[in-house]
């Protein structure tokens, strides 16, 4: 059963967005209720969805880890003078740049751009160019304060609404809180990604209209190709939309302005 499980949440975003949903809201009813048997098949429902979860949320975690211990050395001063270049046409700073061994992918954290070593051995000039800027993007709009903001305040509702939760004792004490303690953790984890599904989508389409002023849209466009995987090109993410959607916006994004090279 688990092992079909995993295999349902691990290809299709709409199954594991379901499931977060019925995480969440089920625990929210549970303690809503007046009804005690009505209350207690909600806990049961919350209970196995928390259980069937915890192995993605888990395996999801490991992989956001993953790729911050990656073996990473620091860029030669080519790649350095290309970031620099568009670093200063966005009006960002970039604190250093490494190369990630093994990665096809590039991120930003704390204002240093990590760019995997298989994705630039893919990518040409300015199909590089477009991801770079893509990366700081993020950091010229600010994206990370602007989620961080976002969810601080859509996580006061549901923490004010579970902070006035009543539930019965159920076998002890000390069973009882155990349980809460676990589905209080998966609703709330939860909940983030789902809150976050729309902020990282937006954070992503605002990055790439920085990369479409800075390196076009043919180029922006054939960055993507090469990155996705062409049997999830349909297919969103929690942190990404799919790319055939990104690919839609890009063609109908008129720039005000172009940053040329």
């Amino acid at each position: 059963m688990l092992s079909t499980f995993w295999n349902l949440v691990r290809v299709s975003f709409n199954k594991r967005l379901f499931f977060y949903e019925i995480g969440m809201l089920t625990f929210t009813l549970s303690g809503s209720f007046p009804n005690l048997l009505v209350r207690f098949f909600c806990l049961f429902t919350c209970l196995m969805t928390s259980i069937l979860l915890m192995p993605f949320l888990t395996c999801m975690f490991a992989l956001q880890l993953k790729t911050l211990f990656v073996k990473k050395y620091e860029a030669d001063d080519s790649v350095k003078n290309e970031v620099s270049r568009i670093a200063d046409q966005l009006g960002v700073k970039i604190k250093k740049v490494y190369i990630a061994k093994g990665l096809c992918n590039a991120y930003v954290r704390f204002g240093t751009l990590v760019l995997g070593e298989e994705l630039l051995n893919r990518l040409g000039y300015y199909e590089r160019m477009a991801v770079i800027a893509h990366e700081l993007g993020h950091i010229k709009e600010k994206h990370i304060w602007f989620k961080m903001l976002a969810t601080m305040t859509l996580l006061a509702l549901p923490l004010w609404a579970w902070l006035r939760l009543y539930w019965p004792i159920i076998i002890n004490e000390i069973f009882t809180q155990l349980m809460l303690v676990i589905m209080i953790n998966i609703a709330l984890l939860t909940y983030l990604i789902v809150i976050n599904i729309p902020l990282n989508w937006y954070s992503e389409v605002r990055a790439d209209r920085t990369a479409v002023q800075i390196a076009g849209k043919a180029s922006t466009i054939s960055a993507l190709l090469t990155i996705v995987d062409r049997a999830k090109f349909e297919l969103p993410s929690e942190d990404h939309p799919a790319i055939s959607e990104r690919i839609k916006l890009i063609l109908n994004y008129k720039p005000s302005k172009r940053i040329l090279l």
